[in-house]
């Protein structure tokens, strides 16, 4: 350390060790009687993982590597006091795993850092501004000082397509109350985390209310007009209530309502096709009106969700896994056609069970003028596989009225109103690769016989349990 002490002031400057970080500081006292502050304290140092590590300050995953610090603490003549951190983040790797953003060693990065500190010198409140690439965050924050609870404002939030304002406010109970409104959120990050790389404590109870102009879910179009509210008790989203429009005057709407141990769903959209693209579940659909409802036990942990999907109204366009089967089946008219204008449908129910990322279906219909079908199965999305069987009806209207014939369609049906001419099919392997087979006899037996083959062959759509995770996952 130097010493520069006069009548005037006092200077010191140096190096020196605070705990575990090494720093150049300089100490500067001004003693005139007119001087604007009183005191200086300025600190430079790297602040790297093992330093932070033995200061007990954990930020992984969010920030990895050095981060240069400057701090300046400033005594001003009346005895406040306020401390400014600039924060150069260019050697530091930072992320949001929430939003999808991160920034690697080497770009960029800024954050400056005022903290309003109290007579008693403890901190008051935090003033903060981060900048870098695709990212900038203004605000403040009040610590939770004497029972007061923690809260953030933010004043401008902007990460990609998300541009927010808004609050985080702490509660006596440990969770938080979320107030958020912008021009736009992008979900999509949210969507894709992995759950397996989760626990339950990763999200406090907390409250969300949200008022945006755009709504992302995926690459698909936004929800526009958006408002909703969410609650987490800390293990289940125990009620939402969320509604927006699509395109022009089409709405969406979810709710989650808890009635006594039941856990009850309600999604309905006027739009299905534009409902589907826009949360990035099915892009080959136009039109249809679509409700989707489905019930829990939350009373008990990993209960599955039963329910059904009606959509009515609908087309279908450019499927190559229904253009693969009608093509096998020889029903390249229709292929043709879907390869077009598409299938239109009347109807499309799909009662369902959802449990551990297994969807399965039973007895799932379409019926069109052109094509009816059937399916069952299951779709396991943890293990990237499907298995389902089905049957494939072609010129449903047809069949339909040469089955209700008394006495003749049963005996070629097996029952009234069943369709006379079907295929059966199996998709299985791979959700981006599966194998496809039609069974051809089906083409021209009549309804006793083909069920006959059906009970012979012993047709299951349950998926065989995976062996270990790296033989349930598809080759690349």
């Amino acid at each position: 350390l130097t010493l520069r002490v006069d009548k005037t002031s006092l200077d010191v400057k140096g190096t020196a060790k605070l705990g575990p970080l090494a720093v150049t500081l300089e100490w500067f006292e001004d003693f005139a009687d007119d001087a604007k502050f009183r005191r200086r304290y300025r600190f430079l140092g790297v602040l790297g993982d093992a330093e932070r590590s033995a200061l007990g300050i954990q930020l992984a995953p969010y920030l990895r590597g050095s981060v240069n610090v400057d701090l300046a603490l400033l005594q001003y003549a009346q005895g406040k006091a306020e401390a400014a951190v600039k924060l150069d983040l260019k050697p530091a790797g930072l992320e949001i795993p929430l939003l999808g953003w991160s920034k690697p060693p080497g770009i960029e990065g800024i954050a400056w850092l005022t903290l309003r500190l109290a007579d008693t010198g403890t901190v008051d409140g935090i003033d903060f501004d981060v900048r870098s690439t695709g990212l900038r965050s203004r605000g403040s924050v009040a610590l939770a000082n004497g029972g007061t609870p923690l809260r953030v404002t933010l004043q401008k939030f902007t990460a990609g397509a998300t541009d927010v304002s808004g609050t985080i406010s702490g509660r006596a109970d440990g969770g938080f109350d979320v107030r958020l409104a912008g021009a736009g959120f992008d979900a999509a990050p949210l969507l894709r985390r992995d759950d397996e790389s989760t626990t339950a404590d990763d999200l406090p109870p907390v409250r969300i209310s949200a008022e945006l102009g755009r709504l992302w879910f995926g690459t698909g179009p936004p929800i526009s007009a958006f408002a909703g509210t969410f609650v987490y008790d800390g293990e289940n989203w125990t009620d939402i209530d969320a509604e927006g429009t699509l395109g022009k005057n089409h709405r969406i709407g979810l709710s989650v309502r808890k009635d006594g141990a039941r856990r009850k769903m309600a999604f309905q959209s006027t739009n299905a096709g534009v409902g589907l693209r826009t949360l990035g579940l099915f892009d080959a659909m136009r039109d249809g009106e679509m409700i989707l409802s489905g019930e829990s036990d939350g009373s008990k942990s990993g209960a599955p969700w039963r329910g059904r999907m009606l959509i009515t109204d609908f087309r279908i366009v450019d499927v190559p896994l229904l253009t693969r089967i009608l093509s096998l089946g020889s029903l390249t008219g229709i292929a043709d056609a879907m390869a077009g204008n598409g299938i239109t449908f009347a109807r499309l129910e799909v009662p369902y069970i959802f449990k551990d990322k297994v969807l399965t279906l039973n007895k799932a219909r379409a019926v069109g003028a052109a094509l009816g079908l059937t399916a069952n199965g299951e779709i396991d999305f943890a293990r990237e596989r499907l298995k389902l069987v089905g049957t494939l009806v072609p010129a449903n209207t047809i069949n339909s009225i040469l089955g209700n014939i008394p006495l003749v369609g049963k005996i070629l049906t097996g029952f009234e109103g069943a369709g006379v001419f079907a295929m059966t099919y199996g998709i299985e392997g791979p959700l981006n690769k599966p194998t496809v087979t039609v069974n051809p006899l089906t083409a021209l037996a009549p309804g006793f016989l083909r069920d006959l083959i059906g009970v012979l062959t012993g047709s299951s759509a349950k998926l065989p349990p995976a062996k270990s995770p790296d033989a349930a996952r598809p080759s690349q």
